[in-house]
């Protein structure tokens, strides 16, 4: 009996002290759904006109930062230029058409947002070099007052109709 009293004490502690997802309200999560589907939009729109430097500016340079997909998974913001740099070389836009998207407060200071889109990717002379179907997954984190991308996923492998 005693095992079993300082079992559940322990348990009831340990609960307590566990930090629980604060509650919002409506307007506390449309705020946060507006904030985070405006800069998902200017995230799409740096990458539209291959604007390198704009679109690597929406992501948190850390040690956890993760984007990984159809090509080659990278660990941070050194090794995002690295590795999308030259893949972007040569490129003058990309033709985002968004078809379902979805936004989802995982906590106050976490979001995970979901575009599937269709795609064209245009090189410096004008042709399409690429198209298709894809879907983008990414995860926001609210950092000193600031929101960024802290783990992404794109997959343009198979397509979602």
């Amino acid at each position: 009996m005693r095992r079993f009293v300082l079992a559940a004490f322990a348990l009831t502690f340990l609960a307590a002290c566990l930090s629980t997802a604060t509650e919002l309200t409506e307007e506390q999560e449309a705020e946060i759904i507006a904030t985070i589907d405006t800069l998902t939009d200017e995230w799409w729109d740096a990458w539209e006109v291959i604007d390198f430097e704009r679109g690597m500016s929406f992501i948190h340079d850390n040690p956890r930062m993760t984007w990984t997909g159809a090509g080659r998974t990278v660990y941070s913001v050194a090794e995002a230029r690295e590795v999308w740099g030259p893949l972007l070389a040569g490129l003058e836009r990309q033709i985002l058409d968004v078809t379902n998207a979805r936004t989802v407060i995982l906590a106050p200071d976490i979001v995970w947002t979901l575009r599937e889109f269709d795609f064209q990717v245009v090189d410096t002379t004008g042709a399409v070099v690429s198209e298709g179907q894809s879907i983008e997954t990414a995860v926001w984190v609210e950092i000193d007052g600031e929101w960024k991308l802290m783990v992404g996923h794109d997959d343009n492998a198979t397509p979602y109709q």
